[in-house]
């Protein structure tokens, strides 16, 4: 679709205008689609996997206290272990304003330490993250060694 100027808008049919605006929504949902299914592989949520996962989680007093995408994103940068507010940003794909707001939620949960200021800012996991992300690394292993003996 090409650009049009607003006044351009004003020639079109009704029917035109109706059809512009179904396909915008049909961008969107296809892209909040993608996103979801993004975050669930990320999060390893696949349906097959889902009541496992949430018996795991609700054994585990320390994830009771982070949402599935808290938890994603320190499974996600869990070999780095820092998150820039950019690649935070990125992942959830929010606005900057609500990206910081999460990342101080996490920060005033225990999960991360702030270092640095402006773009040299950086969160790096504390011992609480690294902990439940090692129990979780393990638990997962355990599902894959029970799968495959199956």
């Amino acid at each position: 679709m090409a650009r049009m100027a607003p006044h351009e808008y004003e020639a079109l049919s009704r029917e035109e205008r109706l059809r512009r605006i179904g396909a915008l929504f049909y961008k969107a949902v296809v892209i909040s689609l993608a996103r979801k299914q993004a975050l669930a592989g990320e999060t390893g949520d696949i349906s097959s996997q889902a009541g496992e996962d949430s018996m795991h989680e609700t054994n585990t007093l320390e994830a009771a206290s982070l949402s599935d995408e808290d938890l994603a994103i320190l499974r996600r940068y869990a070999g780095l272990g820092e998150i820039a507010p950019r690649d935070a940003t990125e992942f959830w794909g929010v606005c900057r304003t609500t990206a910081y707001r999460r990342l101080l939620s996490l920060e005033q949960g225990g999960w991360i330490e702030r270092h640095g200021a402006t773009t040299a800012t950086r969160y790096t996991f504390t011992k609480q993250a690294r902990a439940l992300l090692e129990q979780d690394e393990q638990a997962k292993q355990g599902r894959d060694d029970s799968r495959a003996s199956m």
